[in-house]
């Protein structure tokens, strides 16, 4: 029992937290995080003088993912209405280091800093009747995967202003719960087939794409990328997920269906119909499919595909010569009346030269015979 007003060091006592650090998809705290509070201006770490408490820098979150930070401003390095940055390092490699992409800090780098002693009692304290402290959030947990990433309920910081104007709370800001990213490629199968090995052109080729997630939770804000070949083009109208009628977004030879929430080891299938340009030469061509993150684009599978090959059409694309090869006794170039066809010359009996200028006296008709 510690009596009031005892003042007893290197208790192992919890930290009240600020906030915690949890996972941006499945909204689980993590253990194991180490948060380093550094200054904004210069990224460097402060030192342990600058804490109510010296083990607060570089502190490691529980299984609770809680942490907490008190500045006392007592050294130069961490003056009143100075800037810092709250810097997470992952427990380990299933997670992306730096500020989430999934859910980025409302301010951070590249934005204003959070002004905590402005937020005392104003309109930024989510949580009203607490003058005395900020909270970012309005629960001491991490938002659960009903709230929506980037809405107003996974509103956090890691650029603040401090200052000792209220103190304790403009040193302080509380429910300020920091997201880190898993890392998701491989999270989603996807597979790519088509019916046909053979097309031509004008042809629609029917293809499936079957996608299945893997990943262990369910995984929202997914898109499903489809890219098929020059020449190819979407018949509008076929596209069907789960055999529901959904048409995608068309980018250039892109074809898009955003914003997907795929169910934990869930199959879903999108089929669709593309079309043969008639402007397309022979050979292969191959469709494409993934699946990437609607939020930040970073892939979410590999890449899968189909090929078909274009072949000539036997009645389009063949080019046949028709025609007939005569005997052209007058050599006129034409086929007249009693001039026969040469696959018949073995069984029809050619005129007499006689027969053919029957005008021909007998000594006309001998010397046709001897001129031939």
């Amino acid at each position: 029992m510690v009596q009031g007003g005892s003042n007893l060091r290197d208790l192992n006592l919890p930290i009240d937290p600020n906030g915690t650090v949890y996972d941006a998809v499945s909204r689980s705290p993590i253990a194991g995080a180490a948060l380093t509070l550094v200054d904004g201006r210069s990224g460097v770490s402060l030192p342990s003088s600058c804490f109510d408490d010296p083990r607060q820098q570089g502190q490691v979150t529980l299984s609770s993912g809680y942490y907490k930070f008190d500045l006392n401003f007592s050294d130069p390095a961490c003056p009143s209405g100075g800037l810092y940055t709250i810097q997470v390092v992952p427990p380990n490699s299933n997670y992306v280091s730096g500020v989430s992409e999934l859910i980025p800090a409302t301010s951070g780098p590249g934005t204003a800093p959070f002004d905590v002693p402005a937020c005392l009692g104003s309109m930024d304290d989510v949580v009203t009747g607490t003058a005395q402290h900020c909270e970012a959030a309005p629960s001491e947990f991490a938002p659960p995967a009903s709230v929506a990433a980037r809405s107003a309920g996974t509103v956090y910081h890691s650029l603040l202003r401090f200052d000792d104007s209220r103190q304790p709370g403009s040193g302080q800001l509380f429910n300020n719960h920091l997201p880190l990213d898993p890392r998701l490629g491989g999270a989603i199968a996807v597979t790519k087939t088509t019916s046909l090995v053979n097309v031509s052109r004008g042809q629609m080729v029917p293809y499936t794409i079957t996608v299945s997630n893997s990943f262990g939770v369910d995984l929202s804000d997914v898109t499903i990328v489809d890219r098929f070949p020059a020449g190819f083009r979407y018949v509008e109208g076929s596209a069907r997920f789960d055999d529901v009628p959904t048409e995608p977004v068309i980018n250039g030879r892109e074809l898009l269906w955003s914003d997907l929430t795929l169910a934990t080891d869930g199959r879903h299938e999108v089929r669709l119909l593309l079309a043969v340009g008639a402007g397309v030469s022979e050979g292969e061509f191959t469709n494409r499919a993934q699946a990437v993150s609607a939020l930040t684009g970073t892939v979410m599978s590999e890449e899968a595909s189909a090929t078909v090959r274009l072949v000539p059409d036997p009645t389009f694309d063949c080019t046949d010569v028709t025609g007939k090869v005569f005997d052209d006794a007058n050599l006129n170039g034409y086929q007249d009346q009693g001039e026969i066809g040469l696959q018949l010359r073995a069984q029809a009996r050619r005129p007499h030269a006689a027969e053919r200028f029957p005008r021909l006296d007998a000594a006309g008709a001998g010397a046709a015979r001897h001129a031939r």
